[in-house]
């Protein structure tokens, strides 16, 4: 069945590429858009082959700062410090929002479990430092009371 096209954007006839202006026709038998010699020599025309199938890009599944966290290990909380103290890691977008893929978390979890270790060390050495602070004020405080009451 053939019918003729009016509106067609396109006017090169598909089968023997000639501009033929508005004078278009559907083939149904070839399945594509013909002028009336194609049209009228349809039998000896090879059918349009199938498009192509295209096979989509597939973007990379985006994860949340909470599905990160899961992976990794922690809570999100920990993990927005963990990225706001690191330089390896941008925000991007507005509130300081994150943007993460799957092949991000494995080189994440390594660079946060070595930050989870040094900032660990970092509290025990400032413990230390108060601890030793607190020890010194009170042994002054107790020079001074003894001299005080001698």
């Amino acid at each position: 069945m053939t019918t003729k096209g009016t509106n067609m954007t396109d006017t090169k006839c598909e089968a023997c590429g000639v501009d033929s202006g508005d004078e278009l026709y559907h083939n149904d038998e070839l399945g594509m858009a013909v002028c009336a010699e194609c049209d009228a020599a349809g039998d000896h025309i090879e059918k349009a082959a199938p498009a192509p199938k295209v096979k989509k890009a597939t973007t990379p599944v985006e994860l949340s700062t909470k599905d990160v966290a899961e992976k990794v290990g922690t809570d999100p909380k920990t993990l927005r410090q963990f990225l706001r103290a690191s330089s390896d890691y941008a925000a991007c977008g507005s509130g300081s929002r994150y943007s993460f893929t799957a092949k991000d978390i494995a080189p994440m979890k390594t660079r946060f479990n070595k930050w989870t270790k040094e900032r660990a060390a970092a509290k025990v050495e400032r413990d230390k430092a108060k601890a030793a602070a607190l020890a010194d004020a009170a042994e002054a405080t107790a020079q001074a009371i003894i001299e005080a009451e001698a």
